[in-house]
């Protein structure tokens, strides 16, 4: 079972026969004029130093929080993270980071946790024994595909039940 998210994300994964090169970002992008520009990365870099120290001399380290994206299809969570990794981890030494839905920067793989591998979240399974699941502005069948349909629509259709005793 696969996403149109997930699934077509190899479509982006470098290839020169689909040209894919040409639409890889080359330089740092920048909201400026109502839009997003191209900018070089001595500016790009000067304006996440200034935002950061602002945001340190005004409410200490540990009010600078990083909210990243991490997907792993088509190994596009290693390619597309590494620069932001790098300089969150190692030269800003960022303390609180999480990922796109998970509380902190660790795993997305199924059901880690059902493997003895803690990652910070609740396990698949949770959600079909759950008697009350909440979700706040998000769309849990297009960002979590297989986790909503496998294990929310049971739960919400009553299939679940015989787990639940």
């Amino acid at each position: 079972l696969g996403s149109v998210r997930g699934a077509r994300m190899a479509e982006m994964s470098y290839l020169q026969q689909r040209n894919t090169q040409l639409q890889r970002l080359t330089d740092p992008m920048v909201w400026r004029y109502g839009q997003m520009q191209p900018t070089g990365w001595a500016d790009a870099l000067d304006l996440v130093a200034r935002v950061t120290v602002a945001v340190i001399n005004d409410m200490g380290e540990d009010g600078l929080f990083v909210s990243a994206f991490d997907h792993g299809g088509a190994g596009g969570g290693y390619e597309n993270t590494w620069g932001t990794g790098k300089l969150y981890f190692g030269a800003m030494k960022v303390k609180n980071i999480r990922i796109h839905n998970r509380p902190a920067y660790n795993s997305e793989v199924h059901a880690t946790r059902d493997m003895g591998v803690g990652e910070l979240n609740n396990c698949y399974e949770d959600a079909e024994l759950a008697d009350t699941i909440v979700a706040v502005g998000t769309n849990a069948l297009e960002t979590q595909t297989n986790y909503f349909l496998n294990h929310w629509v049971p739960n919400l259709r009553g299939s679940s039940m015989d787990k639940k005793k």
